[in-house]
């Protein structure tokens, strides 16, 4: 499964982009390759490195998610009157980002 499989199956991209990154990928390969015919022997190293790029952005894009369900998590236990250092502590945010959320 390549990581723009995997993007889609994770829900970072829709179907409809996943083609489309698919074709351009495919159309860019095609476009090189007729015009520098050296270049078909590295093309693994291209897709490798296309992908490598692809797997990149999932991971910060899971990243990003975890972040914000934190940030989620602690504005209802705010809401609820849990002190922000017992927060802090159990979550792993820094006190100055739940001051902020509290704001």
């Amino acid at each position: 499964m390549t990581a723009v499989d995997r993007s889609a199956e994770a829900g970072l991209m829709s179907e409809s982009d996943k083609r489309i990154v698919l074709e351009h990928m495919e159309r860019l390969y095609r476009e090189l390759y007729s015009q520098y015919p050296e270049l078909t022997e590295a093309h693994v190293v291209l897709k490798d490195r296309l992908l490598t790029y692809s797997e990149e952005a999932e991971l910060r894009g899971r990243d990003e998610g975890r972040k914000e369900g934190k940030k989620d998590m602690a504005r209802g236990l705010l809401a609820r009157g849990v002190p922000p250092d017992l927060i802090a502590e159990s979550s792993g945010l820094p006190l100055d980002t739940l001051k902020a959320l509290m704001s």
